[in-house]
């Protein structure tokens, strides 16, 4: 998968020059084989504000990808908002978010915002593995109490 990503991460961002929420948006959707309506990637037109060429931009593309996953996995609307917020905290927490004035110069390097979105990415990845996880345990559950 790495060697995946990182191709997906150089078209994106080296050949097609997209801002940083639109190419973790692209690059999610091509690791999950998804589609995703181009109004999404519309609307990214509009965040390319100094703001969202920042960690910050990273890690909005990177929620609005989990919303619209978790919605098409069947997850209900309180469950993605909540699994967006336990996200969002994981996010806060993680060292590279707390050092973000750091990582804002080093953006301005396609190779540093690109190290940047492969570990948001693989962070997403894993956090969503665990939620799969836990809703195979509950419909496990739900089975054996039938």
């Amino acid at each position: 998968m790495n060697h995946k990503l990182d191709n997906l991460l150089g078209h994106y961002c080296d050949e097609l020059n997209y801002n940083p929420v639109k190419t973790t948006i692209h690059t999610l959707k091509d690791l999950y084989d998804m589609k995703i309506h181009p109004q999404v990637f519309h609307g990214t037109l509009g965040l390319t504000a100094k703001k969202y060429h920042s960690i910050e931009g990273i890690n909005v593309g990177a929620l609005l990808f989990l919303g619209i996953y978790l919605v098409k996995k069947g997850f209900t609307d309180e469950e993605t908002q909540k699994a967006c917020e336990e996200f969002s905290g994981i996010l806060r927490e993680n060292e590279s978010a707390k050092k973000c004035e750091i990582f804002d110069s080093v953006l301005e390097d396609k190779n540093g915002m690109k190290c940047i979105i492969r570990n948001t990415i693989d962070l997403l990845q894993r956090f969503i593995d665990h939620l799969e996880q836990e809703m195979e345990d509950v419909d496990c559950r739900k089975a054996s109490m039938i």
